[in-house]
């Protein structure tokens, strides 16, 4: 689900290949609003699963430790059930593979007031070698937030 219009997802799932992935998009609809994924028009890593019943798609599991304060020390945890299977990749003779990158950069940002903002951001890529070519399948960049307010952690320096 992306926020994008449809007619930009499509084409991303299929440059990389996806052909068994059905991609949606909520940018003209209320879903990420209606499923916790969406506050104040900022989007949030909300992740939602839903099962068929029948001729019913219902509602099953929805990821609620986004909004459950942390402990104090520990990091946000809402995506807790998706890093098990990151866990048995490391755990493997091959890993991850030789196709996901990790790393933290330095940003420069231009903020909703005009204001540039210098930050550090988590970098993920995911890469596949399609055709002889290397081509990123995943791109992620993400910032720490704080989960009392929700608000972006920007100016946090790299530990």
């Amino acid at each position: 689900m992306a926020k994008a219009p449809i007619e930009r997802v499509a084409p991303f799932g299929r440059e990389r290949g996806w052909r068994h992935v059905r991609l949606l998009s909520s940018g003209r609809n209320s879903y990420a609003r209606d499923y916790n994924g969406e506050i104040d028009g900022m989007q949030m890593p909300m992740m939602n699963v839903f099962t068929r019943d029948g001729d019913s798609i219902r509602h099953f599991w929805g990821a609620e430790m986004l909004y459950a304060p942390t402990d104090p020390y520990q990091d946000p945890r809402s995506m807790g059930p998706v890093e098990t299977a990151w866990n048995l990749f490391d755990l493997m003779p091959q890993g991850r593979g030789i196709d996901w990158h990790e790393q933290l950069l330095p940003r420069r940002r231009n903020a909703e007031n005009g204001r540039q903002v210098d930050m550090w951001v988590r970098a993920t890529l995911g890469c596949r070698k399609i055709d002889g070519n290397w081509r990123i399948i995943h791109d992620q960049e993400s910032v720490p937030f704080d989960p009392a307010t929700g608000q972006a952690q920007i100016s946090l320096p790299p530990q």
